[in-house]
């Protein structure tokens, strides 16, 4: 699982001062493209769960600027419809259970101007507890088929997920029979 969680170096233009460097996972679903942009904060000796990143809190889930999750697809989380589209991609920690959230207003400094109203989804996320610290905020999209896939997040000693599919497109129309 944390194999999954390999990412793909993104570099960050010059003109924004960041205190973590931006990655990018990606994914390509049925020929469309999927990605999430991120911020990796370091553990660098610290707390996180809990104490750097509180409980029960929204959580910009990564450094600096929120994380953004893009779909060329329409997606099914939990039986919500995300429309293709840019979102924010938040998460809320907790110690009992975790939830991902997706945001319409995808371009957001941190959750400081946060506004739940703008949710598409808020979904629970499966936990498990890893025993070897991963230094690193880390993403990750993994395919399960050719229409389903996994979004994971590993930090510290924990590790989330959320599965989703693809909505089918639309085939192209039936062209109508000629008059007779």
């Amino acid at each position: 699982m944390l194999a999954g969680l390999v990412v793909a170096a993104a570099h960050a233009g010059p003109e924004v001062q960041r205190s973590a460097p931006r990655e990018q996972a990606a994914l390509t679903l049925a020929g469309k493209r999927l990605a999430i942009d991120y911020g990796r904060p370091a553990i660098r000796g610290r707390s996180v769960f809990g104490v750097l990143v509180p409980w029960d809190e929204i959580w910009r889930t990564g450094a600096d600027e929120a994380s953004q999750f893009s779909s060329e697809l329409d997606l099914r989380f939990a039986g919500v419809v995300v429309p293709k589209g840019k979102y924010a991609l938040f998460t809320i920690p907790g110690e009992r259970g975790w939830q991902l959230v997706l945001n319409k207003v995808a371009d957001q400094w941190g959750s400081f101007n946060y506004e739940a109203a703008q949710d598409v989804v808020r979904v629970p996320m499966r936990f498990e507890s890893v025993s070897e610290p991963i230094e690193r905020l880390s993403m990750a999209l993994t395919a399960s088929g050719e229409d389903a896939a996994t979004l994971w997040i590993g930090w510290e000693k924990t590790v989330v997920s959320a599965s989703f599919e693809v909505i089918p497109e639309p085939g192209p129309a039936a062209a109508a029979p000629p008059p007779q």
